[in-house]
């Protein structure tokens, strides 16, 4: 099954979260947005794990990543108004786009999420 991740599911994972155990079986062979790959380095390097560090930890779970493309950020903006109630980050906002149009679950750690009235299949990992 083809599934996208987002960065609070792989961060789970990396610094051993609530949920990170179950999360680990979904990162092997998921997608990610670059968007969301780069979130995952930044709030890596932002708790004193150096970069190169940060790439090793990323790499080992073999995720495909996505360029995001012009289709995927038009999506994006067309997601602000509808999420921005929620406090939704631009970073989540691709993550919401990809899912959007590759019609595949996404899976995350934040629980806003699923306050978002959407058909976009949302599913929390805790």
């Amino acid at each position: 099954m083809s599934r996208l991740v987002d960065a609070s599911t792989v961060l789970a994972v990396i610094l051993g979260e609530k949920g990170s155990s179950e999360a680990a079986l979904l990162l092997h062979g998921a997608q990610i947005s670059t968007v969301n790959h780069s979130e995952v380095l930044r709030k890596l390097v932002d708790v004193g794990m150096e970069i190169g560090l940060a790439q090793i930890e990323f790499a080992r779970f073999e995720i495909t990543q996505v360029d995001f493309d012009e289709v995927q950020s038009i999506e994006a903006a067309r997601l602000r108004p509808l999420t921005s109630h929620l406090g939704m980050s631009f970073a989540d906002r691709a993550c919401l786009a990809l899912a959007s149009l590759r019609k595949i679950p996404v899976y995350t750690a934040d629980r806003k999420w699923a306050e978002f009235d959407t058909d976009i299949d949302i599913r929390l990992i805790r």
